[in-house]
């Protein structure tokens, strides 16, 4: 998952996206306007979070403002910072951590969309998010959480060596005209102002302490400035430390949730603890082996298991996968696995008979077909399929 968006392993359509792709290559006509060139990354992404959040009108304007920007100003920058590896390396430090790093887009977003399903389910229980995290808090977790890795943003490094030294770590109360700096100027080539205002905020100046509290406290014990004096917060400071949480919550769930059953860790469960006031918790479903096909097929009879129990799906791996629930959810019982596994794979058999028809064919007397089709569907079932095998050999 180094430079990978953790994505579902649900069943892909190919022709759903052939079509996305070819829709407008044909010729349009020239009384038609002309729609501008988007990149086919931006696009995708942009699909893939409005068919996942049709209502989410932030996430949305994040898609359609923060995406393209993202894209276009990180490229080729890692989330460990430029020559993070290397410098380590010639430290003499080789610990597994330091081969695990992973572009800044990929890792800014395999943080924030888990998250933003994290949050929805939180709002439906009563628990402080759901109390008190309205869109206008929404947005400002969006926001801090971009520009969390501030100091890792292109050129930042070499321009707090230059004015403060090697390895000096500003302050944000002492140093207020760096952070001001950096914050302006990243949330502008990122397109976070333009976000911000959309959701009826105003300008990010009036913001910009707000955003340097909210980023600062996103690490755990290194580097935070928990206190708010000196700052003139637009967020009450309970909705601020709520933004923190829940940033640092991202943060973790990109860089330290490797393998699904990292996501039982003592830091995580006890942040999901807090965030959720004790009514969520964690758990995962991991395979010991990868083998292609067939480790899709069970890792979707797993999801469908674990759904059917009141587990909610939000982290993908290859082999496995990572949920969140109540603390009351069911327990996934292991011998009824194998007969799961059998079913997804009879469903997806049958699906593809029923649309190929393959084993059907014509002879002297009639239409026959493999004796097979008795293993994938009952008499009833068969009848309708024979019906549409029928019409296309006829038809051939």
């Amino acid at each position: 998952m180094e430079d990978e968006t953790m994505l579902p392993f649900d069943d892909f359509d190919e022709d759903e996206l052939a079509e996305s792709l070819f829709d407008d290559a044909g010729e349009s006509s020239r009384d038609e306007p002309v729609a501008a060139p988007e990149l086919l990354t931006v696009r995708l992404i942009r699909e893939a979070v409005r068919r996942e959040n049709p209502d989410d009108t932030a996430l949305d304007d994040f898609a359609r403002l923060v995406v393209p920007a993202m894209l276009r100003e990180l490229t080729g920058h890692t989330a460990k910072g430029g020559m993070w590896i290397e410098r380590k390396r010639a430290e003499g430090i080789k610990s597994d951590r330091s081969g695990e790093d992973q572009s800044l887009t990929a890792h800014l977003l395999n943080g924030l969309l888990p998250v933003t399903a994290l949050i929805r389910r939180l709002r439906m229980l009563d628990t402080s998010v759901a109390r008190y995290f309205d869109e206008k808090a929404y947005r400002f977790f969006i926001a801090s959480y971009i520009l969390h890795d501030w100091e890792k943003l292109p050129g930042v490094a070499a321009m707090l060596e230059a004015r403060l030294g090697k390895g000096f770590k500003p302050d944000p109360v002492k140093h207020r005209d760096v952070f001001e700096q950096v914050l302006m100027e990243w949330a502008r080539r990122l397109g976070l102002d333009e976000f911000l205002a959309a959701g009826g905020l105003g300008s990010i100046n009036d913001h910009l302490d707000t955003l340097a509290w909210v980023t600062q406290n996103t690490q755990e014990r290194y580097d935070t400035h928990r206190p708010t004096i000196g700052f003139t917060l637009t967020l009450p400071e309970k909705i601020c430390d709520l933004c923190a949480n829940l940033t640092k919550m991202a943060d973790k769930l990109a860089s330290i949730v490797k393998h699904p059953a990292d996501i039982v860790q003592t830091s995580l469960t006890e942040l999901l603890h807090r965030l959720s006031d004790g009514k969520l918790r964690f758990t995962y479903h991991s395979l010991a082996e990868v083998r292609g096909v067939l480790t899709n097929i069970i890792n979707n009879a797993l999801l469908d298991a674990h759904r059917a129990k009141g587990w909610q799906s939000f982290l993908f791996f290859p082999n496995g996968a990572a949920y969140f629930g109540a603390t009351d959810a069911g327990t996934i019982d292991a011998a009824i696995l194998p007969d799961a596994v059998v079913s997804k794979v009879r469903e997806l058999c049958a699906r593809q008979l029923a649309q190929r028809y393959v084993g059907f064919g014509r002879d002297g007397k009639g239409l026959k077909f493999a004796d097979y089709y008795w293993l994938f569907f009952d008499a009833p079932e068969l009848i309708k399929v024979s019906a549409g095998a029928t019409c296309k050999k006829l038809h051939e």
